[in-house]
């Protein structure tokens, strides 16, 4: 079920996604986008993959996420931060999309974000550091933005 991982500059990565929906649920293709999704994530290396990163343009992301302090992996389907720590931290951040391409993003240090789970219930997760910074830039994917849209607010462009 692997899906290849698009490239920037593919159109894919800078659309607005669709909610995923509970006939997506219901009919499986969620559970079956997340599948592609963590094996496309585990074949790149990566510790986060938004889906229209293997051109599904649905609101879900992969994360895999494990540090001895704070680790988390799963999916999450219409995750939406819903508070953000005023503490922010500076991480450098890497995409499949850009392979070998490396930047410092600050971003806040702690989240809340609310999301459902791949049977569709919802949850409510406070997450930080490194778990906090992917989800971050994933859900950023599925608002067609990108990592070195940051770079550039940083550098006045």
């Amino acid at each position: 079920m692997f899906a290849p991982i698009l490239l920037y500059p593919s159109l894919e990565l800078r659309r607005r996604c669709d909610p995923v929906s509970d006939r997506d649920i219901k009919s499986g293709d969620a559970v079956r986008w997340a599948c592609q999704m963590m094996e496309s994530m585990e074949a790149g290396n990566g510790i986060g993959l938004a889906a229209p990163q293997i051109g599904i343009l649905k609101r879900l992301i992969a994360i895999k996420v494990l540090t001895p302090k704070h680790g988390w992996g799963g999916v999450m389907l219409n995750p939406v931060i819903v508070n953000k720590s005023e503490l922010k931290t500076v991480y450098k951040e890497g995409c499949l999309s850009f392979p070998d391409k490396f930047i410092d993003v600050e971003r806040p240090a702690v989240i809340t974000v609310t999301y459902n789970d791949i049977n569709g219930h919802g949850k409510v997760e406070i997450f930080q550091d490194l778990a906090a910074k992917c989800i971050q830039h994933e859900i950023d994917h599925l608002d067609g933005i990108l990592f070195i849209d940051h770079e550039r607010k940083e550098n006045g462009q």
